[in-house]
């Protein structure tokens, strides 16, 4: 007996030829753990982004030591400049701590590169004037609050609050500096 064509078997052959097709379709395209991407071939391994905390770290504490060098040679500033050097003195101890905490070495002051807000290394250069002096601080924590907030885009979660946290920080320092 032959079979009879009819449009429902014809539409039901075919509904179930295309789910079969749309599986093989979707299976090919994922990877072998179920993600979709590259077909089954392994990505390259990315390296995890440089720890920026070394870095950040060096850089607080020549900003320190700037505040330090100011107060010494113009000491009608200590007590405008008082509370950020206490900001800047936790931002130390917070940024070793995290440092501690990973178990990476945390550089020593004497072990910074010559980079960032003072730009020398050795004692800091402070201007002649207390105004020029303020000037300089200004400079120094605007750059260091950018510094900062690039370095929290780019650092792991735990430690990117806190390094937004002195970004924000040294922002209002520029203000209080004013």
């Amino acid at each position: 007996m032959a079979a009879v064509v009819t449009r429902r078997r014809v539409l039901a052959s075919g509904l179930a030829g295309g789910l079969g097709l749309l599986g093989l379709l979707g299976t090919a395209a994922c990877t072998p753990d179920g993600a979709p991407g590259t077909g089954g071939t392994p990505s390259p391994t990315v390296p995890p982004p440089p720890d920026p905390l070394p870095a950040e770290l060096a850089d607080e504490e020549r900003l320190l030591a700037l505040y330090d060098a100011v107060t010494a040679r113009h000491p009608a500033l200590r007590p405008r400049l008082a509370a950020p050097r206490a900001d800047h003195a936790q931002h130390v101890d917070a940024l070793r701590r995290l440092l501690d905490a990973s178990g990476t070495a945390a550089p020593r002051s004497s072990d910074a590169p010559s980079s960032g807000p003072t730009g020398t290394a050795g004692p800091p250069r402070v201007a002649a004037t207390p105004p020029a002096a303020l000037a300089a601080l200004r400079a120094a924590e605007r750059a260091a609050a950018g510094s900062r907030a690039a370095a929290a885009l780019d650092a792991p979660s735990d430690r990117a609050g806190t390094l937004a946290s002195i970004s924000a920080a040294e922002a209002t320092h520029v203000v209080v500096l004013s």
